[in-house]
């Protein structure tokens, strides 16, 4: 490679040359190898300044006397802001080190034991991490606050191999057009026709009854900083491959289509009309909160009941009970 650079020993700009070699150093009693770059005068034969070689030397250097000191090393730190996508100044208020320290720890400053002892704490547990999260609350405003921990709670799903999650994340990807609450409610007719078509439930999750309509709160705290906007699943934290059989897939595609056609507030209503959701609710008054589990064996009785009175043999005969329960609430 080569670069056009100011040459002390010609006093002019000359074109350089690009040299690596290997460098054996001891500092502090360490004795560390590393790869130095070095810009060589074509003209002369001496060495040139050059910002970014020189930084890149350092850096590298303190990088490979981390390693061997058991430091967390700078590429770690780098995996964790892009872990949790969270910047370098939040990153420092959030684990209480002042606003620049992960900065300095990026560019060459060595991080003490215990601030490298707290940042590997985090690196692969994001329920650690949560937990600092959680207590710099009043720190960060509000919307970066509800973000970071989305990303967390995204993370934390990953981690749990959460199947409910794989699912929420293969219907965003499929309908660009989902929301929180969208999702919500999609999940929760799936989850009710699952034992028709698949013969087991798609999912374990409970859902609870919110105001709303039902809800699945891991996965609303994982995607509540969207609020009632589409949700960019291009921003979404997500498995390599999502782990769902072909028959689940098929199920997903038939059965989704015929609730994700309507709105988040229109599904809201439909939702409302349904026998767990209003059982859970009982005594409880229209605007009154409340995380209620949504039972079960309310779920079987009623789709089951369902399945029967509108004659259900196949996936696209959901489309009745779907379509009916829209013109109840056009009629309400």
């Amino acid at each position: 490679m080569k670069k056009n650079l100011y040459c002390l020993s010609c006093d002019e700009i000359r074109e350089c040359n690009l040299k690596e070699n290997k460098i054996t150093k001891t500092i502090d009693g360490i004795t560390i190898t590393y790869l130095e770059k070095k810009y060589i005068c074509s003209v002369c034969g001496e060495v040139v300044y050059d910002a970014e070689t020189f930084d890149y030397n350092i850096h590298t250097a303190n990088d490979e006397l981390r390693k061997h000191t058991g430091l967390i090393r700078t590429s770690e730190i780098q995996e964790i802001i892009d872990k949790y996508s969270i910047s370098q100044k939040n990153l420092s208020k959030v684990l209480g080190f002042g606003e620049i320290q992960i900065s300095r720890y990026l560019k060459s400053g060595n991080p003490s034991r215990a601030h490298s002892d707290i940042l590997k704490s985090i690196k692969d547990n994001p329920f650690v991490f949560e937990g600092y999260l959680l207590n710099a609350k009043d720190i960060l405003d509000e919307k970066t606050f509800r973000k970071q921990l989305g990303k967390v709670r995204q993370l934390e799903l990953l981690s749990n191999h959460s199947k409910i999650y794989d699912i929420s994340v293969y219907l965003m990807e499929h309908n660009p057009d989902t929301t929180n609450m969208s999702l919500q409610k999609i999940l929760y007719f799936l989850n009710g026709f699952s034992k028709k078509f698949l013969k087991y439930n798609l999912f374990n999750d409970l859902a609870q009854a919110w105001i709303y309509g039902p809800v699945y709160p891991e996965i609303y705290d994982a995607l509540s900083y969207y609020f009632y906007n589409k949700i960019d699943v291009d921003e979404i934290l997500k498995d390599k491959e999502i782990d769902l059989s072909e028959e689940e897939i098929n199920y997903i595609n038939n059965v989704s289509k015929f609730f994700s056609c309507y709105s988040g507030k229109k599904l809201r209503d439909m939702s409302h009309l349904t026998d767990p959701w209003l059982n859970a609710r009982k005594g409880l008054s229209e605007k009154e909160p409340s995380n209620r589990i949504i039972d079960n064996k309310d779920m079987d009785n009623y789709f089951s009941k369902v399945i029967k009175d509108y004659n259900i043999e196949t996936v696209d005969d959901v489309n009745k009970y779907a379509q009916d329960l829209f013109n109840k609430v056009l009629d309400n």
